[in-house]
């Protein structure tokens, strides 16, 4: 007998009989005799569960299953099942829109994600079920009328080519097709293939033909609107004439905006304004009329300009001076207050783990780990370490004895390196007395023991001591 165990604060199944052996987090569903469960690395079918006892927390149990699941508690199922499905992995083969006579594959991989394909022998499909449907016109499913597919199986494989008769099918038809009764064996226990399903449309190629063709008139319509720019010397495409940006959002109708909805000057050519005039285009109008008018053209422009730049390279109230400007606050801006940000991960395994690289001298003023997952009861010390680059490392508090702490329990320093380091479960805390000055190298987070699912984030507050020192996570 195994039991199944779910956590209702982590969402984590576990499954063994005197070991347990972590499944990762999945969902388990009840139907009839069956337990279906989907894990992260794949989904299988455990066949003929037998649920013998539903266990709640203060050890009693539940009356019914239906009782269990309306509850969001932590329980037990115990069942007798063998470890095949756990190792048992299936690919599903994809399936496009389908032409009318034409031929589809559907095929199911099967293999052990140890050893590989799973042999011919070692897959039975003696009692496998595959039902084809179709709905017409928004009709329910049916079989009625259609030829139903025949699978066979070879190593790692089970398969079929079907061709969808145009006698049975007609443009518009979605089909489905659902496959269940596959078995396999792995490592001599007998594991099912979970259910599989297939649709999509049927599609007769006269009717896309016959949509081409509609597209070409209009094309051909639009060409003839728009002129044949490709005989011109320069700028032959439409692209290249409009000059439209390659950019997020610069679309012609968002740039030019809508006349329509104006009360006057309702089209583009009346927002332009280019008069009827023989030889006027809008060239003409901006560059010739406009553009190179020596009063209010570039020209006249272009003296602006000239004397803009000799204002802006006056030295004292100029870019120059600006510039020094920037320097300066560049330069303060290297010594003020720092803050490093390391997000939660999983505590090291009895081991120094580098959790920040320090370059330079920088003066650390606070740093806080805070529990993110709950340790999980193994009993263990931290504590953080300067592992420098020059001389011995040295430690930066003494450690402390973390075994069973709760999620959002604080730690700090106090910046006494003969001090344990600080914890604090809830509320308010002391922040670090003094501040300490750390050289190059890194802050390294040790462990005595491996915690296998607790977890903390780290956050340092510091102050460079030299230009250009950092502290960045490791």
């Amino acid at each position: 007998m195994s039991k199944f165990y779910k956590s209702s604060t982590t969402n984590l199944w576990v499954v063994g009989n005197t070991a347990s052996v972590p499944l990762g987090s999945c969902i388990l569903t009840i139907t009839g005799t069956r337990v279906e469960i989907k894990t992260l690395q794949g989904e299988c079918i455990l066949p003929r569960i037998e649920i013998t006892s539903v266990q709640k927390e203060d050890s009693s149990y539940y009356a019914t299953v239906a009782e269990l699941q309306t509850v969001g508690l932590d329980f037990f199922f115990s069942a007798s099942i063998g470890g095949a499905s756990t190792k048992l992995r299936i690919d599903q083969s994809s399936t496009g829109v389908v032409e009318e006579d034409g031929i589809v594959n559907f095929s199911i991989s099967i293999y052990d994600i140890d050893e590989g394909a799973i042999v011919l022998a070692d897959i039975d499909i003696t009692s496998i079920s595959a039902v084809l449907q179709k709905s017409t016109g928004g009709a329910a499913f049916s079989a009625s009328g259609i030829t139903q597919p025949t699978f066979t199986k070879t190593d790692g494989l089970v398969s079929c080519d079907y061709r969808f008769l145009a006698a049975q099918w007609i443009n518009g038809d979605i089909y489905k097709l659902v496959v269940s009764g596959i078995t396999a064996d792995v490592d001599g226990d007998t594991a099912h293939v979970k259910l599989l399903t297939w649709s999509n449309t049927i599609q007769e190629n006269a009717n896309v033909e016959a949509k081409i063709d509609t597209i070409d008139t209009v094309v051909d319509g639009i060409q003839t609107d728009i002129g044949d720019p490709s005989v011109r010397t320069n700028l032959k495409t439409l692209l290249a004439l409009l000059g439209n940006p390659d950019a997020a959002g610069k679309t012609i109708y968002g740039n030019i905006g809508d006349f329509v909805g104006q009360t006057n000057l309702k089209t583009l050519l009346a927002a332009l304004g280019i008069p009827d005039t023989a030889a006027k285009p809008l060239y003409t109008c901006l560059v010739t009329d406009r553009l190179d008018q020596a009063t209010y053209g570039l020209s006249a422009l272009q003296v602006l300009i000239a004397a803009l730049q000799t204002d802006l390279d006056n030295g004292t109230d100029g870019l120059g001076a600006l510039k020094a400007l920037i320097d300066t606050l560049t330069t303060n801006s290297e010594t003020q207050p720092q803050i490093v940000e390391r997000t939660t991960a999983v505590l090291p395994a009895s081991t120094n783990t580098a959790y920040f690289t320090v370059s330079g001298r920088v003066l650390i003023t606070e740093i806080i780990g805070e529990v993110t997952i709950i340790f999980d009861g193994t009993v263990n010390s931290i504590k953080l370490i300067n592992t420098t680059d020059v001389g011995a490392d040295v430690d930066m508090c003494t450690a402390l004895v973390v075994t069973s702490d709760a999620v959002g329990t604080r730690y700090n320093i106090t910046g006494d390196p003969t001090d344990a380091l600080v914890e604090t479960t809830s509320g308010c805390s002391i922040a670090q007395a003094q501040a300490m000055i750390v050289p190059a190298g890194t802050i390294d987070l040790h462990t005595t023991a491996t915690d296998t699912t607790g977890s903390t984030k780290w956050t340092i507050h510091y102050i460079p001591l030299d230009s250009g020192s950092t502290v960045v996570i490791a």
